[in-house]
This record gives C-alpha cells, sequence and structure tokens, in this order.
C-alpha cells in the first residue's frame, strides 16, 4: 500500500483478506489469482497483491485448532465407544 500511496484496506478489502487466511489456496500465482478472482477483486488489486499474498500466506502457521484436530485423527488413543 505505501508504493501506491493507497491505504491498505482500499487495495483489498479485509474480508477478502481474511478469507483468503482461513482457506488458503494453492499458494501459486494462479491459485491465490483464481481465489482473487472469485472473492470478486478487481485486476488491478490482484495484480497488485497475489506475489505479497503468496509469501505471507507461506509463512503463516497452522491455527491451533486445525493443529488439534490433526493432532487427535494421528493419535494411537483407543476410542471408548468401539
Amino acid at each position: 500500500s505505501t508504493e501506491l500511496n493507497i491505504p491498505q484496506e482500499n487495495i483489498l478489502a479485509p474480508d477478502t483478506v481474511r478469507a483468503l487466511c482461513f482457506t488458503p489456496p494453492d499458494l501459486s500465482k494462479e491459485g491465490v489469482s483464481s481465489s482473487l478472482r472469485d472473492l470478486r477483486a478487481r485486476q488491478w488489486q490482484i495484480e497488485a497483491v497475489t506475489e505479497l499474498l503468496i509469501e505471507a500466506l507461506g509463512k503463516q502457521e497452522m491455527p491451533p485448532v486445525q493443529e488439534a484436530i490433526e493432532q487427535s485423527q494421528n493419535s494411537s488413543v483407543p476410542n471408548p465407544e468401539v
């Protein structure tokens, strides 16, 4: 946003960024661009933020809830209901 001299929330709606964070797309240029198009971002917005979003989403840590779900699915604790 600094390079374009436009406030961040005017470049891409916060709801759009949140949607990408909660359901991350394939972290390729095509994957992120497609997701942004599906979320109704304009072409200039897609061109301005795709590379930055790929980098940011690639650094995103797994949310604790998702991590707990995966750990429980992989645990060898017997199921008491069986």
